[in-house]
């Protein structure tokens, strides 16, 4: 997979209202990875190891951008995507 796709997603989905917290939600390490960092790990990378944590990683930014957008959603609220962040993790772990 490539990670400039990641880039792609995280920026999409920042504009809309994704923060760190929900970024947190989504990630393999929950806690303290954030939005700047991976978004700079994948812009030096020229792709991830299939079915490695970064390709689930986007698999799941993918999920909540796609749910976001189907689900007609438009308030940008932060709880919006932590609970879709949560659901993106536990459909693929």
């Amino acid at each position: 997979m490539d990670p400039k796709e990641t880039v792609l997603l995280l920026d999409e989905l920042e504009r809309l209202g994704f923060t760190d917290q929900a970024f947190h939600v989504l990630h393999h390490f929950r806690s303290d990875e954030t939005l700047s960092r991976h978004r700079a790990y994948c812009e030096v990378h020229d792709s991830f190891r299939t079915d490695g944590n970064n390709e689930l990683v986007q698999k799941r930014l993918r999920m909540v951008l796609a749910a976001y957008k189907a689900g007609g959603f438009r308030s940008g609220k932060p709880e919006v995507f932590v609970a879709l962040a949560e659901a993106a993790f536990r459909n693929t772990p």
